[in-house]
């Protein structure tokens, strides 16, 4: 017995490629995430110049209390109370403003 094989044509499948998109859209693409890019690193820059700003406010003020000399900075009055030393006597009122140079 002759056994004859019979082969069965491949059959090819063709898969379409996705479309590419166009050269204005990926530079349109590409301009958003720099611009997006942008932002952020604005924002962090100013989130280290903010935390920057609070450090140096702090070491000035562990700095200042820890020694004879005035801060560098106005201290904030939390109470808006100010206090007079004349020669012989001392005078308080409360002012209207809220920041002042403490002095000892």
């Amino acid at each position: 017995m002759q056994q004859q094989q019979h082969q069965q044509p491949q059959k090819q499948q063709i898969v379409e490629a996705p479309p590419q998109p166009s050269l204005e859209e990926l530079v349109r693409q590409m301009t958003m995430q720099n611009m997006q890019f942008q932002q952020e690193t604005r924002a962090s820059i100013q989130s280290l110049t903010n935390q920057m700003g609070q450090l140096a406010t702090q070491l000035n003020q562990q700095q200042s209390q820890n020694s004879d000399r005035l801060p560098s900075q106005s201290v904030q009055n939390p109470k808006n109370v100010c206090h007079f030393i004349e020669v012989g006597k001392a005078m308080s009122r409360t002012s209207t403003s809220s920041t002042f140079l403490v002095r000892k």
